[in-house]
């Protein structure tokens, strides 16, 4: 058996490509794959050469980029195979594949992982002891050859099916970090089993074995971890704060002497553990020789507590029948077939929070509403833990249009759980209704459970703790400690700072009507004045204020939300918005590194929230940091891998960069979770278009419009109409998509301007919808100053308007913005182009195709024909290769 054969639950993944048995590699044939984890693929092969079998370990791409890096990672994994020693694992050779991706070949032993052994319950003390001090003497040997392993856990110890205990894996946990994990906010190792000096990301050294190692003690003694949470940030915080259950509390049948080994192992400072792990090594061993001199019975330990698991029994036929017809017939036995797996469907549940309705009311009760459901939307996202496979979409409602049906939803955002939300109002009284629907497959919604909360409006600061435990009841969180003071913490004790927080929070979600944005900074500013430890009524205030600051452009409005977002973190440093609006303040001002450091602290508290990694992704494209930027989007992807909208993310940098196969393998993920989303359908045709596969293109289009005939796929199609010359057929879409949705993104509107202006004898419409257009596109730059896309988009619709001058200041702070984005470059071109400057336009084609814009854009884009026959043109060399191809395919 082989390390990490299933992935430790707060573990990153990687995306690894899958070998097929029988292929050879180097002189080993690959038998099967039998293990994946955070830091490669495990596959048991054959040696030809020897007649062995061995374990080739594939280390992730990305962990081997950097030369250096790998370098010193080689020369410790050569010297931990060199130490020869009976509880380390043998490693045979470190070898690369054609394709530059590095592999380990070591020894392949029969047995199970400790993680296996302590889950399945089957070791008692004495055996626990007996692992143990092998383990010990292994990182002995290693700490005396300098090699601290930094990542020991159950995953990483072998038990051979006769006892022996092997570590493996030496030297990976700091080629993790010395790549990548750094360089995105994050500590090396796997949180569950850091010790605190390596969570603070400090230098480690064999003393943070020893801590590790008495996690896995108190992990196998009392089938519990010390250190919770439901990500990877709350763990941390734990390590760092909180002394764990006493062992004998758990377990009461471990030896006191055991107990207090464990415990002294676990002290936060690492001068109060064992020094060496010799030294615990030597005190396990006096232990185990204690237990047997003593005529003690063995002490069983209790199998690791985890998420609910189905037992299997023998039942009579009569029940059997009964829970049958259960199953069948009965909304309960619905849902508990699907979490008995009957129904194919696991436990996971992906959340989506549907908007609520009001039912009565006037405006107050509206903000009411609108600042409930974004109250238990912020909540909501409290409640992600991988462990127990709860995962939330909360609202992306750019992307759906249309919030109202949880099938329809949940198919197009990823979740498979929707909640429906309604609140009531008739005179002093409240009432909420919750309910949860359940989406497993296509033509599948089951009504799961519900919860009604009435109560007199002065009663309302309750809701805080009631609707969000209830919430989560009926979400099936496992409701620990450690959750309930995840969605409980930050609240106010008084009421009316609540009343007023509802309030401000209602008007700031859509302030579109004068004065909105004002009352919600009024209103936010009499909770935090009713309760000025109040961190979301701050956290809230500072949001309001950065929008009120873009829009009317006054320097104290951005003053004034920095003030209110530091305050925020100071009065509650988990608290996640606050970070993320000072990181936007910070950008927007042009202090870049600020941003930075602000969103990568972010990023360390909570290293699942994902609006964190594209606004540091936005930040790098600023920098021309391309690579940085593909790394955030990556770690999203991989931080939360049943994200729909993480995986798009991912997708469209790829698209971007020219990178197609990697955008469609993205697209394809994130369908997987979204089978319906339009959006995703459209980005995946575009990506096997710019790859050549006009074919597969179409298909996927027309698929998504007989699936969907809405405003996205319309969008989609006129847009292949456009670049294929179907100039009336693109206009036709597009009308049909902006008859759906009016109030549509301006580049709409643009694009049908653009499909109007090459229909002979439509000018004139085209040049009405190009005015239209840039009044849009003027609204939204004045919302979003610093967005190169609005500035760029802008100045292509004023030259193609014959407003020159205005182009031309426009393209100037475009590039200002320093974005190496071959989209906007693209763009710029298309302005030069329109303004008859002909070397600058090719200057700026040439840059956006070295960045990865296909050539065929250029050379099939309307705006560039006569450019085609320029001879500088055709000389740029991406320009000239794919010229050449397409004549040679006919």
């Amino acid at each position: 058996m082989t390390p990490d054969h299933d992935r430790d639950e707060l573990d990153s993944t990687r995306s690894f490509r899958y070998i097929a048995a029988g292929t050879l590699i180097a002189h080993y044939r690959i038998i099967e794959k039998i293990g994946e984890g955070a830091m490669g693929q495990v596959y048991l092969a054959e040696d030809t050469r020897l007649k062995r079998r061995v374990a080739l370990k594939f280390l992730p791409y990305d962990m081997t980029r950097n030369e250096e890096a790998k370098k010193r990672f080689l020369q410790e994994a050569q010297v931990a195979s060199s130490l020869d020693h009976p509880h380390i694992c043998n490693i045979h050779e470190i070898e690369e594949t054609p394709d530059g991706q590095t592999f380990i070949c070591m020894s392949y032993y029969e047995g199970e992982t400790l993680k296996e052994k302590i889950e399945s319950g089957s070791l008692d003390v004495r055996g626990i002891l007996r692992i143990a001090i092998q383990i010990c003497d292994g990182l002995s040997r290693a700490h005396e050859a300098g090699i601290v392993h930094r990542d020991i856990k159950p995953g990483n110890i072998i038990v051979t099916d006769r006892g022996r205990a092997k570590v493996v894996d030496f030297g990976l946990a700091k080629l993790a970090g010395e790549t990548q994990l750094t360089r995105t906010g994050f500590t090396v190792g796997t949180a569950l089993y850091m010790s605190p000096e390596q969570a603070r990301g400090e230098t480690v050294d064999q003393r943070s074995d020893v801590w590790s190692m008495g996690v896995v003690l108190y992990e196998a003694l009392t089938g519990k971890r010390p250190f919770r949470g439901a990500n990877s940030s709350a763990v941390i915080y734990s390590i760092l704060h909180e002394d764990p259950a006493p062992v004998r509390e758990l377990n009461s049948g471990v030896p006191a002497s055991l107990a207090g080994a464990v415990e002294r192992s676990l002290r936060k400072d690492a001068g109060e553990r064992y020094q060496t792990a010799a030294e615990l090594r030597d005190a396990l061993e006096s232990i185990l020789k204690d237990l047997d001199s003593d005529s003690v019975i063995a002490v069983p330990v209790p199998a690791f507590a985890r998420a609910r698991k189905v037992r299997r029994a023998a039942v009579p036929v009569g029940i059997a029948l009964a829970i049958v017809l259960l199953l069948v017939l009965t909304p309960l036995g619905r849902r508990l077939a699907t979490w008995m797996g009957a129904e194919g469907h696991p436990g996971e549940r992906r959340v989506l929070l549907l908007q609520f309705e009001l039912e009565g009311g006037d405006t107050s009760e509206r903000m009411y509403c609108e600042g409930l459901m974004d109250y238990i939307a912020y909540r909501l996202i409290n409640l992600e833990n991988p462990e127990d496979s709860l995962w939330t979409v909360t609202r992306y409602s750019s992307i759906a249009t249309d919030l109202s049906q949880p099938e329809k939803s949940c198919l197009e955002l990823g979740a498979n759980v929707a909640v429906t939300g309604a609140l009531r109002c008739h005179a002093d009284t409240l009432t909420l209704k919750l309910g949860r629907y359940d989406v497993p497959a296509p033509g599948r919604t089951v009504y799961a459970d519900s919860l009604v909360i009435t109560d007199h409006r002065a009663n309302l600061v309750t809701w805080q703790d009631s609707a969000m435990i209830g919430l989560a009841r009926m979400l099936d969180a496992d409701i620990t400690p450690g959750l309930r003071k995840d969605i409980t913490s930050g609240h106010t004790i008084v009421p009316g700072a609540f009343e007023s927080f509802l309030m401000g929070s209602g008007y700031i979600r859509q302030p579109r009507a004068p004065g909105e944005l004002d009352s919600s900074i009024a209103w936010l500013e009499n909770a935090l004045h009713l309760d000025p430890s109040y961190a979301l009524a701050a956290a809230g205030l500072g949001e309001a204020m950065r929008i009120k600051h873009m829009r009317s452009g006054e320097p104290e409005w951005a003053e004034r939300a920095v003030t209110a977002c530091q305050q925020a973190i100071g009065l509650d440093p988990g608290i996640m918005p606050p970070r993320i609006t000072l990181g936007r303040l910070q950008a927007a001002a042009g202090d870049t590194a600020g941003a930075l450091a602000t969103l990568l602290e972010a990023q360390s508290v909570d290293p699942l929230y994902r609006t964190t990694y594209w606004r540091l992704a936005d930040i790098y494209k600023r920098r021309g940091d391309a690579a940085s930027a593909e790394l955030s989007y990556r770690t999203a992807a991989q931080e939360r891998p049943r994200d729909a909208i993480a995986q798009w993310d991912l997708a469209k940098f790829y698209y971007r960069a020219g990178e197609f196969a990697r955008a469609v393998e993205y697209y394809e993920k994130a369908l997987e979770l979204a089978p319906q989303n339009t959006w995703f359908l459209g980005g995946l045709a575009a990506s096997h278009d710019a790859a050549g596969n006009q074919a597969e293109a179409m298909e996927i289009l027309e698929r998504s419009v007989e699936l969907k005939p809405d405003y996205h796929s319309l969008t989609n199609l006129g847009t292949f109409y456009f670049y294929d010359t179907r100039f009336a057929d693109a206009a036709e879409m597009y009308e049909r998509a902006l008859e759906m949705n009016p109030e549509a993104w301006y580049t709409v509107w643009g694009s049908l301007a653009e499909s109007y202006y090459w229909i002979p004898g439509r000018r004139d419409t085209a040049m009405a919808l190009l005015e239209h257009t840039a009044r849009l596109a003027e609204r939204e730059l004045k919302d979003n100053p610093g967005e190169a896309s609005i500035v760029t988009d802008l100045a292509s619709y004023y030259a193609e308007l014959g407003r020159a001058e205005e182009a031309r200041e426009l393209i100037e702070t475009g590039k200002t913005l320093g974005i190496a984005d071959p989209a906007i470059e693209f763009r710029i071109a298309e302005v030069y182009e329109c303004l008859g400057e002909r070397p600058l336009a090719i200057e700026w084609v040439a840059r956006a195709v070295t960045n990865g814009l296909p050539p065929e854009y250029v050379v099939k884009s309307p705006r560039f024909r006569a450019m085609v026959a320029d001879e500088r043109f055709r000389e740029i060399p991406e320009v000239r290769a794919y010229l050449e191809g397409d004549r040679e395919g006919g």
